[in-house]
């Protein structure tokens, strides 16, 4: 890559638009998660410029490939959250997040609640409040 702005264009790009991150979720929540990772991706971006040897790029290329993962994975459990749903869907695909967070550097992927317990809680939760909740989580370590 050239530089950094083009480095950070292309990053945003392959967020931006792309509907299979909102999964079933409404656009008030859609919009949400694209604010979270959209920044967050700039920052994958930023980190790797300077940069440019072939190594180099094939880590930042995954590194966004692996954000791509963990947001369409917080889209369809956020949109998929309800009181009568089974918390064993909910626990293994945050485990999924959780796992895919964890590779992404910019994030901290790790919550001091277990994946059952941060399940339960998201579940009883209304949609905008597990999200926002899970996305801190992802950011900090922290529920």
């Amino acid at each position: 890559m050239a530089d950094s702005e083009e480095r950070i264009r292309m990053a945003e790009s392959q967020f931006l638009g792309d509907e299979s991150l909102r999964g079933d979720l409404d656009d008030a929540l859609a919009s949400h998660l694209l604010d979270w990772v959209v920044p967050v991706a700039r920052q994958i971006a930023e980190q790797s410029w300077g940069v440019n040897d072939d190594p180099a790029e094939a880590v930042f290329v995954s590194q966004l490939d692996e954000l791509r993962r963990v947001a369409r994975r917080v889209g369809k459990l956020i949109g998929g959250l309800s009181p009568a749903s089974d918390p064993s869907e909910s626990i293994e695909l945050l485990e999924k997040i959780l796992g895919g967070a964890s590779q992404v550097r910019v994030l901290k992927g790790a919550p001091a609640l277990s994946s059952e317990r941060l399940a339960a809680r998201l579940q009883m939760l209304p949609p905008s409040d597990a999200l926002a909740a899970l996305l801190s989580a992802l950011e900090s370590g922290d529920v």
